[in-house]
């Protein structure tokens, strides 16, 4: 197998990231939906933990955590990392965050499903 330059490391990276912060959004949507909150941030690590990840943050979506049905993270030109989730339904149709800082995302904006 051919090394990897550290562009392509770095992409990589980027992916195994996007896929973190993506798998514990949604997990974080699925668990409030179902009006569920775990004991503790240690049990939630705990749990994460054993699959060999960390939690990070949490984000409920302005309230509308049923994210999931799809994600995509866009790097811009200013080096923020953008992550769009797609709703599994309405009333929003995706959510957008900044996760140029993964311990810390920020929700920017919230498209409505279209009448």
């Amino acid at each position: 197998m051919a090394k990897n330059s550290p562009i392509e490391r770095r992409s990589l990276q980027l992916i195994v990231m996007t896929i973190a912060v993506a798998s514990l959004l949604a997990l974080t949507a699925v668990v409030a939906a179902e009006g569920h909150t775990a004991s503790s941030s240690s049990e939630q690590e705990k749990s994460a933990s054993y699959k060999n990840m960390r939690l990070l943050a949490q984000d409920t979506l302005g309230g509308f955590g049923n994210g999931g049905e799809g994600f995509a993270m866009r790097l811009t030109e200013s080096g923020r990392r953008l992550l769009y989730v797609a709703h599994e339904e309405g009333p929003k149709c995706f959510s957008v965050l900044d996760v140029t800082r993964p311990s810390s995302p920020e929700l920017l904006s919230q498209i409505d499903v279209p009448n």
